[in-house]
């Protein structure tokens, strides 16, 4: 077998991996991409590394070549609890103050291991939590777990490890949430249904993005990833990891990538032995970068949390139905006092539709408070005629939203609503806003109205199924992914689902596969 690769093949290679995969292959490891390719060569068909090598610079690279290619490029070395000093300081002062703010706040605690290899990081975080809430089954606890070596994720949804993983794990770690089989370990059930695994290419899969429950979180953990990363995209995985925290969340990386981090809503903290970062919304243009979730999330945390509910959803009647009554006063001003504000009126300004497509750039952007700024006068003086009024609501239901501020966003969206009954679209916002807010009845039913109004609103249909999913009824669930599927049928795999903000067809097809498999045998 021919071993060799040309230095052409060999520059254009990693110019292809670095694209859709992130890795980082300069020349001076052109000798590991080498030794690489000719491990995958024969997975792929080829006995010849050049004429694999050929063949992969040809082709439009798929699911089954970076599949591959990930099982030879990547590294999953790690173990339980690795870096004493960052569990310490989790234990010690990170999580117990996040812990304190979510007993007032909904008892909700999410977090996300990125490129989290064989799943020990994960399950540590599991365990760890187990030690620290006592009443931990009364919570909403989400620990996402992705990466982009489907291999590494086999194993880790397998929850079976050597001694070789326990080699820096607190005392009696072993005894209480392993159960040992001749040299190896099992880890506890309870633990294993605390934690998702899912396939995340963190340079071609979009996120934040509910469809991945990659929102909202508490804590990311990103450590010896993005080391690997060519410069440009470790800035971009960085920017999408700021729009992923809530304000005041983590991230992880580990020591060697701390200097990279020069993200201007970052702000490093030193504890003992170690170096995180921490979201500060308020060091770039007021806002905390979170983006509003389409679809809803997907989130099961232990079924013991939720109680299935029998009731059937009511017959919805659109033109009978009335949103919740609207507080008669005003949503609360952006930060400028009013006064300071030049009416529409009184000088000439943009048209209508100029003011709507300015602000819909500004919100592209995420310059959520310039945009507020544009819309709220125009919108509460009645200046927006016609569709612009309802378009202007629906922005600003979405700009409330990405900065967190979910009562003003519910407003907006009820008067959104109540602006046109009709448009399904609204009523699928109103409910992505309730799912946020922890109101899951009220969600389902705004879901159910939307898809009783336009029946191939498949984020609906998802929505739905996540919804249904969360209750512990999976039946209702699988419907409801089936109807999914069935109107994903009539698109092709590369087009963008309606509302969905870049998320293709043939992804979210494979995402709604994905949960459908891992949904618990007995069905209810």
């Amino acid at each position: 077998m021919g071993r060799s690769i040309s230095h052409v093949s060999l520059s254009r290679l990693s110019d292809l991996i670095a694209l859709h995969m992130g890795l980082n292959f300069p020349e001076d490891r052109w000798g590991d991409l080498n030794r690489a390719i000719s491990k995958a060569a024969p997975a792929l068909g080829f006995s010849d590394v050049q004429a694999c090598a050929n063949w992969l610079l040809e082709i439009p690279l798929g699911h089954t070549q970076i599949d591959v290619l990930a099982g030879v490029l990547t590294v999953g070395e790690t173990h339980f609890f690795r870096d004493e000093k960052l569990w310490e300081s989790l234990e010690s002062e990170i999580l117990p103050e996040i812990i304190s703010a979510r007993r007032t706040s909904g008892r909700c605690l999410r977090f996300w291991s990125a490129g989290c290899a064989t799943g020990e990081e994960p399950y540590s975080m599991a365990m760890l939590l187990r030690r620290l809430v006592i009443d931990l089954a009364g919570w909403g606890v989400s620990i996402l777990a992705t990466d982009i070596n489907r291999s590494f994720l086999r194993k880790a949804r397998e929850g079976v490890y050597s001694h070789w993983s326990f080699r820096t794990v607190p005392p009696g770690i072993e005894e209480r949430f392993f159960q040992a089989q001749k040299d190896q370990f099992c880890i506890d059930p309870d633990i294993m249904r605390m934690v998702k695994f899912s396939h995340l290419n963190l340079v071609k899969d979009p996120f934040p993005h509910a469809s991945n429950d990659t929102e909202c979180l508490d804590i990311i953990f990103c450590r010896n990833v993005l080391m690997y990363f060519t410069p440009e995209n470790q800035e971009r995985v960085i920017e999408a990891f700021s729009q992923c925290l809530v304000d005041g969340g983590w991230l992880i990386l580990s020591a060697a990538e701390a200097s990279i981090v020069g993200h201007p809503e970052f702000v490093a903290r030193n504890f003992p032995g170690v170096v995180l970062h921490r979201k500060d919304s308020e060091r770039r243009n007021g806002t905390n970068g979170f983006r509003i979730p389409l679809p809803p999330t997907v989130f099961e945390p232990p079924s013991a949390y939720f109680q299935p509910i029998d009731e059937p959803a009511p017959e919805f009647d659109p033109l009978a139905w009335v949103p919740p009554a609207i507080s008669v006063e005003p949503v609360p001003q952006p930060p400028e006092a009013a006064e300071d504000r030049v009416a529409f009126e009184d000088v000439a300004g943009p048209t209508e539709e100029d003011l709507v497509q300015e602000s819909a750039a500004l919100y592209d952007r995420g310059d959520y408070g310039e945009m507020i700024d544009r819309l709220f006068t125009a919108v509460n003086r009645r200046q927006l005629r016609g569709n612009h009024g309802p378009v202007a609501m629906a922005m600003l239901t979405k700009a409330y939203a990405n900065q967190g501020k979910l009562d003003h966003a519910l407003e907006w969206s009820d008067r959104t609503v109540a602006s046109d009954k009709l448009n399904a679209d609204y009523h699928y916002l109103r409910g992505t806003i309730l799912q946020e807010l922890g109101r899951i009845e009220e969600a389902s039913a705004a879901m159910n109205r939307a898809v009783f109004l336009d029946p191939h609103l498949v984020l609906a249909h998802f929505a739905l199924g996540n919804l249904a999913r969360l209750r512990g009824r999976y039946k209702d669930s699988d419907r409801h992914y089936k109807n999914a599927l069935a109107i994903l049928d009539g698109y092709s795999d590369d087009d963008a689902v309606p509302a969905s903000e870049g998320l293709t067809a043939g992804r979210l097809a494979e995402i709604i596969v994905a949960v459908t498999k891992e949904s618990p045998h007995d069905r209810t």
